[in-house]
């Protein structure tokens, strides 16, 4: 697979999570021993997205924000003695 995760909603398809507190996602994942698909939902608390821990302030778009994600829920989707692969996955509801 090209991409080891992909989001379920539009909100999530953009990579600043820092005025929302949970994403959810379909993750791909080696840990059965075949490659399956995994349902994940993490939450945080919510941050400033121009703040580190010292105040300072950061405005160039290639900074990141160090969030610290639990997961609170987990699904296996796929099971099986196969792999799931290719680049694509047509997800049709949850």
């Amino acid at each position: 697979m090209k991409y080891p995760w992909h989001s379920t909603s539009e909100m999530n398809k953009s990579s600043d999570f820092t005025n929302e507190n949970s994403c959810t996602f379909i993750w791909a994942s080696h840990r059965s021993g075949f490659t399956h698909l995994y349902l994940i939902q993490c939450s945080w608390p919510k941050t400033s997205s121009n703040n580190n821990n010292n105040g300072k302030t950061f405005t160039h778009e290639q900074t990141a924000t160090l969030i610290q994600a639990k997961q609170v829920f987990v699904d296996q989707l796929t099971d099986g003695d196969w792999e799931v692969t290719g680049n694509q996955v047509f997800l049709n509801s949850l």
